[in-house]
C-alpha cells in the first residue's frame, strides 16, 4: 500500500505542469508562475592576468554591495570571448596545447544569462541544485551597451576560501536562492564560480520564480522520497528498541541497522533536508556515514539469516567495512585526506556487499531456503529502479518529462526491505508457533500442579481469609485522609463480604435540618432514573417527612427490613423511595461522632435480598463507624486547610512572597541592605483640590480603580508595590529579590501607567465631557534598606536617602511626563529616548541632572512606534539582566 501511495504520488508529479514544456515566448511571469533558465547561458575562462584583475575588484566590493559599479572590461562582450554552454551541463575544460601552462590556476569560469521579465508579489528568486564551490552573482543591464555606471550590482555570495592556506573550503552541496529584487527585472545575471574540482560551474536546471513556488516545488519532488525515508527511519528506531528490550534478537539488530542507514541516506539525498537544517557539510557527513554502515547491516542480516556461508566470507565482509569506515573517519578526522576522496573505495566496498548477499541468497535459494527466494526477489526489483536510474542519468533513456526522470531508486530500496520484512515476519511467525505450542504444554503442567496445592491449602486459607480482609480493610481507613478513597475500600468490602450492591450514604445538614447524598454506588442493572434519584435525595428530619430514615435519625440505631412489605408503607417519603429504587430490602445504619448523628447508610440489593445475621450487621455498624471517624477527621482537616490558606492569601496581599515565607519559618525578617533598588512615586496633581469637589465613597473608588491598574502593572514588570499614602503611590523594583534590569522594569511601568492615565482621560472626555487626573512621575535609583516595620500591624518599606531623591523627582516632575535622575538615565538610555531638563534645584540636595523619559527608542519598538518594545529591546534587555555590557551604537542604534 505504501509503495502506491508513492507511486501515484510520483505520478501526479509527472502530471504536474512540466518546466520544459513552457513557451519561452512568456511576456512577464507574475504569480505564481515559474520559469526553467536553461537556454542562453554563456562561458569564459579568463586567463591568470583578467582573474587577478577581477579578483582584487572582486575583493574592493562590500558583501552584499546595495549600489552598483561599472562593468569592468574583462566581462564585456566586446572585451571577452564569450561561449555559449547548454545548462545543466559544465562548461568544458579550457583548451591548451601539450606542455602549455594552464591559464587557468585559480579553477575560474565566468558565467552569464539573460533572464526574462517578471514582476511578483512576493520575493523573486533563482532557485540553483547547486554551484560548485565558491560563487559571486552580479545582476547587470542585458547587452554590451547602456549605462555603465552605477550598472553592476552584486546579489548573493556563497563559500569561502581558507585564509591560511588559499584553498577553496568545501562546503558541502547546498541548493541556492539567489534574491532577485523588481530591478532585475529583464536584466543579466553574471556567475564568478571557483573551483577545486575538474567539473566547474552551474549544478542543475536553474529556475526562476517566487519564492514560496520553490518551496512547493522541492517539497512535492521530494515527497516520496522522504515518505520512504520516514518508514525507513521508523522501522529501524523500533526494531533497535525491540534489539535492546532483547538482545538475544540478533536479526531485530542488523535488520533496523539496514532500515536506519537506508532511511538516513535517502533522507539526506533530498532537497528537503536543507529547509530543516541548513549545514551542507553535516548532511554530506551524515550521507557519508549512512553509506559506510549500509553494507555493514546488510552483511549482518545475510549473516544471522543464511549463515556466513563459505570461509566466512560474510562476516569478513562486514569486518572490512567496518574497517575501512574506521580508518576513513580518523584520516578525515586528521584532515589527512578529503571527505569526498573516501567515497570511490566505499562504492566500491558497497558493489562487493551487493554481490557477496545476492551470491549467498542464490545459493541457499538454489538448496530450497524459502527466505533466500524473497531475498533474492527483493534484490532484482531494487536492481531493476536502480538501472533506469542510471539510464536516466546517463542520458540512454530520456524521460518524457522533468518530473519522470526523477530518482526512483527509493522505491528499490523499500521493495528490499519489504522482502526482509516479510522474512522477519515469517521468522516470527515460526517462533511464535512453537513458542505458543511449548507455553501451552507448560501451562497444562503447572495446571496439575497447582491444583494440587490448592486442594491441600484451601482449608487453612479459608480460615485466615476472614481476618485478614477485616484487618486490611481497617489498615486502607486509616492509612489516608481522602474520604472519598475511604468510602470506595469500605462499600468494595461491604460489596464483597454481605453482597451489597449499592449504598447511599447521607449526610445530616444542621442548617436546613435535611439528609443529602453525598457519595452512591449502584449495580450495572441499576437505570439512570435510579441512580439521578439517589444522588438528588433529600429528606427532611422531620416527623412527617422524614419516615424510617428520621426514626433511625432519632433512634440512633441499625434499622434492617429482611422484606419490604407494601402494606406497611403506604405512602409518603418511604413509599417514594422504595418504588423509585425498587428497594425489597434494605440496611440503615446511622454514623456517630460523640453521639451525634453525622450521616445515615443505607444500604441494599437489587438482584436479591439482603440475608444478613446480626453479627453481620454489627460488623457492618462497626465499619460505619470507621467512615465516621474518617468524615470527621476529614472535616477537621478541611477547616484548617481552609484557615491556612486565608491566612497565607492575607500575609501574601501584605508582605511580597520571599518576605512572606522567611516569615512564616523563622518568626521574623531581618532588614537587608540594596546596593541599588529604584524607587517610583507617583502623584496626583492637584489632588486636594479635586477631592473637595467629590464625595468621599466616589473619591475612595475612584482611587481603589487607578491603584488596581497600577497594581497590575506593577506586577507585570516585577516592580514591588510597597504603599499608598493618599493620592500618592510607591513602589520599587530590585526588591526583595536583586536584579540588573529594575531600572529599566521602572521606566517600563512609569510610561505603562502614563499611557493608561491618558487613555482613560480620553474616553472620560468623550463620554462625560470632564477633565480626568493628571500624574506626575519620579524615579530614582540608589541604595537602600528594607525590611519589615511594626509587630502587630506591620508592613514592608523601603527607607534611605534614595528614597527621598525619588520624592524629590516626583515632585519636580511635569503632568503626564515621566522624571528620572541620572543615577537612573545612565543606565535606561540605551532603552529609552530622554530628553534632558537641565539642573534642577533639590531641597536639602542642591541641583541634581533631571531627564524626561519620552518613549522606547524607535529601533527597539514594533513598527519604531516608541511604545511596545520588539525582540531587539528584549535581547538588548537579556544582556543587561546577564550583566554584559552593551554596545550603543550597535546593539541599539542600528
Amino acid at each position: 500500500m505504501l509503495i502506491a501511495c508513492n507511486l501515484a504520488f510520483h505520478a501526479l508529479n509527472i502530471a504536474a505542469p512540466d518546466l520544459h514544456a513552457q513557451s519561452p515566448e512568456i511576456a512577464e511571469l507574475s504569480g505564481d508562475e515559474t520559469k526553467l533558465i536553461s537556454q542562453g547561458w554563456e562561458y569564459v575562462y579568463p586567463d591568470a592576468a583578467t582573474n587577478t584583475e577581477l579578483d582584487e575588484w572582486i575583493d574592493r566590493l562590500p558583501q552584499t554591495a546595495t549600489a552598483g559599479v561599472a562593468i569592468p572590461e574583462p566581462l564585456k562582450r566586446s572585451a571577452t570571448d564569450w561561449r555559449p554552454v547548454e545548462i545543466p551541463y559544465n562548461p568544458p575544460a579550457p583548451e591548451r596545447s601539450a606542455g602549455e601552462a594552464d591559464s587557468n590556476p585559480t579553477r575560474t569560469v565566468w558565467l552569464r544569462v539573460q533572464l526574462p521579465a517578471f514582476a511578483y508579489d512576493e520575493q523573486a528568486t533563482l532557485f540553483v541544485a547547486g554551484i560548485d564551490q565558491i560563487v559571486d552573482v552580479f545582476s547587470a543591464p542585458s547587452g554590451d551597451q547602456g549605462d555603465q555606471d552605477e550598472s553592476l550590482r552584486r546579489i548573493y555570495r556563497a563559500g569561502e576560501i581558507d585564509p591560511a592556506s588559499g584553498a577553496v573550503r568545501f562546503a558541502g552541496y547546498p541548493w541556492h536562492l539567489l534574491p532577485l529584487s523588481a530591478s532585475d527585472s529583464g536584466r543579466a545575471l553574471y556567475f564568478r564560480v571557483r573551483s577545486s574540482h575538474i567539473n566547474i560551474g552551474v549544478l542543475g536546471e536553474p529556475v526562476l520564480g517566487p519564492r514560496s513556488a520553490h518551496l512547493v516545488r522541492i517539497v512535492r519532488k521530494d515527497f516520496s522520497r522522504v515518505l520512504v525515508a520516514i518508514i525507513m527511519l521508523f522501522s529501524g528506531a523500533l526494531l533497535l528498541a525491540l534489539y535492546i528490550w532483547n538482545r538475544k534478537q540478533n536479526l531485530f539488530f542488523a535488520f533496523g541497522l539496514t532500515c536506519l542507514t537506508t532511511g538516513g541516506y535517502i533522507f539526506t539525498r533530498t532537497f528537503v533536508k536543507q529547509i530543516l537544517i541548513d549545514a551542507p557539510v553535516g548532511w554530506i557527513g551524515t550521507e557519508l556515514i549512512c553509506f559506510f554502515a549500509m553494507p555493514v547491516g546488510l552483511y549482518l542480516y545475510f549473516e544471522f539469516l543464511l549463515g556466513a556461508g563459505p570461509y566466512q566470507f560474510l562476516r569478513r565482509g562486514w569486518q572490512v567495512q567496518l574497517a575501512y569506515s574506521a580508518i576513513a573517519f580518523i584520516a578525515c578526522a586528521a584532515g589527512l585526506v578529503n571527505m569526498l576522496d573516501t567515497l570511490l573505495p566505499a562504492q566500491v566496498l558497497f558493489v562487493v556487499c551487493l554481490v557477496s548477499v545476492t551470491g549467498r541468497a542464490l545459493v541457499a535459494a538454489i538448496g530450497g531456503n524459502k527466505d533466500a527466494r524473497v531475498a533474492g526477489v527483493g534484490i532484482a526489483l531494487a536492481t531493476c529502479f536502480a538501472v533506469y536510474d542510471v539510464l536516466v542519468a546517463t542520458g540512454i533513456i530520456v524521460a518524457a518529462t522533468a518530473a519522470s526522470g526523477a530518482i526512483l531508486a527509493h522505491y528499490g530500496a523499500l521493495l528490499f526491505v519489504l522482502s526482509l520484512v516479510v522474512i522477519l515476519i515469517r521468522k516470527i511467525a515460526v517462533t511464535s508457533s512453537m513458542l505458543d505450542r511449548t507455553s501451552k504444554y507448560l501451562s497444562r503442567v503447572i495446571q496439575e500442579l497447582d491444583d494440587t496445592v490448592e486442594r491441600r491449602t484451601l482449608a487453612l486459607q479459608e480460615s485466615r481469609d476472614e481476618i485478614e480482609k477485616i484487618s486490611e480493610v481497617a489498615r486502607q481507613v486509616n492509612a489516608t485522609v481522602k474520604l472519598d478513597e475511604i468510602l470506595d475500600q469500605v462499600f468494595e468490602y461491604f460489596k464483597q463480604e454481605f453482597n451489597i450492591e449499592a449504598v447511599i450514604l447521607q449526610f445530616v445538614d444542621p442548617k436546613t435540618s435535611e439528609l443529602y447524598s453525598y457519595k452512591t454506588t449502584a449495580p450495572a442493572n441499576a437505570t439512570d432514573a435510579m441512580i439521578e434519584y439517589s444522588r438528588k435525595l433529600r429528606v427532611p428530619l422531620t416527623t412527617e417527612g422524614g419516615g424510617i430514615l428520621f426514626r433511625t435519625y432519632e433512634r440512633k440505631r441499625p434499622f434492617y427490613l429482611a422484606k419490604v412489605d407494601d402494606r406497611a408503607f403506604p405512602g409518603g417519603t418511604d413509599r417514594e423511595i422504595i418504588d423509585t429504587l425498587e428497594l425489597t430490602s434494605f440496611l440503615l445504619v446511622p454514623l456517630l461522632i460523640q453521639n451525634e448523628v453525622i450521616a445515615i447508610a443505607l444500604f441494599t440489593s437489587y438482584n436479591h435480598r439482603l440475608t444478613l445475621s446480626r453479627e453481620d450487621i454489627n460488623q457492618v455498624s462497626r465499619f460505619c463507624d470507621q467512615i465516621a471517624g474518617a468524615i470527621h477527621h476529614s472535616n477537621l482537616l478541611r477547616a484548617v486547610e481552609e484557615e491556612r490558606k486565608k491566612s497565607d492569601n492575607l500575609l501574601l496581599n501584605i508582605l511580597p512572597e520571599a518576605i512572606a515565607d522567611e516569615l512564616r519559618v523563622h518568626g521574623n525578617v531581618e532588614p537587608m541592605f540594596y546596593e541599588s533598588v529604584s524607587v517610583l512615586f507617583t502623584d496626583i496633581k492637584g489632588f486636594t483640590r479635586i477631592a473637595e469637589t467629590m464625595a468621599p465613597q466616589e473619591l475612595v473608588h475612584e482611587l481603589d480603580q487607578l491603584f488596581e491598574q497600577f497594581d497590575l502593572i506593577c506586577q507585570k514588570y516585577g516592580i514591588e508595590k510597597l504603599k499608598t499614602i493618599g493620592d500618592a503611590y510607591m513602589c520599587a523594583g530590585g526588591l526583595p529579590a536583586g536584579n540588573r534590569t529594575h531600572p529599566v522594569d521602572a521606566v517600563l511601568a512609569a510610561l505603562e501607567i502614563q499611557a493608561f492615565m491618558k487613555q482613560t482621560g480620553e474616553l472620560t472626555r468623550q463620554v462625560s465631557g470632564k477633565d480626568f487626573y493628571q500624574l506626575r512621575i519620579g524615579i530614582h535609583s540608589g541604595p537602600a534598606m528594607a525590611g519589615i516595620i511594626g509587630k502587630h500591624k506591620f508592613a514592608y518599606d523601603v527607607w534611605g536617602d534614595a528614597v527621598n531623591v525619588a520624592s524629590r523627582m516626583e515632585t519636580n516632575g511635569e503632568a503626564g511626563r515621566v522624571n528620572i535622575s541620572r543615577d537612573v538615565y545612565e543606565i535606561v538610555k540605551y532603552f529609552f529616548e530622554c530628553e534632558y531638563r537641565g539642573k534642577m534645584e533639590v531641597k536639602n540636595r542642591g541641583e541634581l541632572d533631571m531627564y524626561f523619559v519620552n518613549c522606547i527608542r524607535a529601533p527597539l519598538s514594533i513598527d519604531g512606534e516608541g511604545r511596545v518594545p520588539n525582540d531587539k529591546f528584549n535581547l538588548v534587555y537579556e544582556k543587561l539582566r546577564a550583566g554584559r555590557k552593551i554596545r550603543f551604537r550597535s546593539e541599539v542604534q542600528n
